[in-house]
């Protein structure tokens, strides 16, 4: 035992102490991957009602930003994976919401992305890598496409009542 180096780990591993959102942002090695994380917050936080928090979301997660819109209260809306190797975005849609999807319109990758997402519990949970800013359009427009059926469910429900 004596002469063992420990092992630190990296904020984002570590189940016991909430890392500072700095802490979870600065281990990127180039500044690509740290301006498409920052680009990805900005965008998911411009849409209204929308909150963002720090939450430990198990393995593979790890911590993670869990947004949540105040449409619907109950469920994350989307999530940015703060993998220091590759960084992600899901984005957990429910069978309607991805039947309104306009799929054949969508990017292959897009499409892909969602054709094979796990599907739990009647939620399919497509999860991208946040590699550059074009990719980053791609998904938010999925996002947003999310947002106007979220909205829409809503105004519906308020009409029938």
């Amino acid at each position: 035992m004596a002469g063992q180096a420990v092992r630190s780990r990296l904020p984002w591993e570590d189940k016991f102490r909430e890392p500072p959102l700095e802490a979870l942002l600065t281990h990127y090695t180039t500044k690509q991957l740290a301006g498409v994380v920052d680009a990805a917050r900005g965008r998911l936080l411009a849409h209204p009602g929308v909150t963002e928090s720090l939450a430990w979301q198990g393995v593979p997660w790890r911590w993670t930003l869990v947004y949540r819109c105040e449409i619907d209260a109950a469920r994350a809306w989307a999530y940015i994976i703060p993998d220091p190797a590759r960084p992600q975005i899901a984005i957990p849609m429910s069978v309607p919401a991805v039947r309104a999807l306009p799929l054949r319109r969508l990017k292959k990758a897009i499409r892909d992305g969602i054709a094979h997402a796990r599907f739990v519990a009647g939620v399919y949970w497509p999860c991208w890598e946040l590699t550059t800013r074009g990719a980053l359009d791609d998904i938010i427009d999925v996002v947003q496409r999310k947002h106007r059926y979220l909205v829409s469910q809503s105004e519906a429900l308020a009409s029938q009542a």
